[in-house]
């Protein structure tokens, strides 16, 4: 393997096709994007994302209580974090 393209964003590893693809992002979005986390999929955003966000409240000093928005019926049950956010009440038998 000549070059890394992923690598596990809370591994503290860097790898330059990320690096580049991070500067050419935070380019073409609007408003001042200054920073870019990578994941493997959506089911391991949605985890990323929530425990990010426990983390900055917690240091900020907030309460760690969240309203979590999600889209009913959604089908994102690798997790069980993702499967309780899906919303799915009655899976078919």
């Amino acid at each position: 393997m000549q070059k890394l393209a992923f690598t596990n964003s809370f591994s503290s590893l860097g790898n330059e096709p990320a690096i580049l693809l991070a500067s050419k992002l935070a380019k073409i979005t609007p408003g001042d994007l200054n920073a870019v986390f990578f994941t493997s999929g959506g089911t391991k955003s949605n985890d990323t994302t929530y425990k990010l966000v426990r983390y900055y409240r917690k240091l900020k000093g907030y309460d760690l209580e969240l309203i979590i928005h999600y889209v009913r019926d959604s089908y994102c049950l690798y997790k069980s974090f993702n499967a309780a956010i899906s919303a799915l009440f009655a899976l078919p038998k």
